[in-house]
């Protein structure tokens, strides 16, 4: 992103919709990115490589909680 990185991001819509859940999706290794998405309060960290259809459910349970088991 030309003026800011997705982290920088995080922290402006963190501090201006903080209703709003975060996800982040990083061609990195989730596990090397995982503990700063954390302090950032983002709910969970896609690959970039995460097929649509297993992203979309991921997402599902977390913007649906009571919709995960059915």
């Amino acid at each position: 992103m030309p003026e800011m990185d997705g982290s920088e991001a995080a922290m402006v819509l963190q501090k201006t919709v903080p209703q709003v859940p975060l996800f982040m999706i990083t061609s990195h290794d989730i596990g090397d990115v995982e503990s700063k998405a954390a302090s950032l309060e983002i709910r969970t960290v896609f690959s970039k490589y995460t097929g649509i259809k297993a992203l979309v459910a991921q997402a599902s349970k977390f913007l649906n909680p009571s919709h995960a088991s059915a």
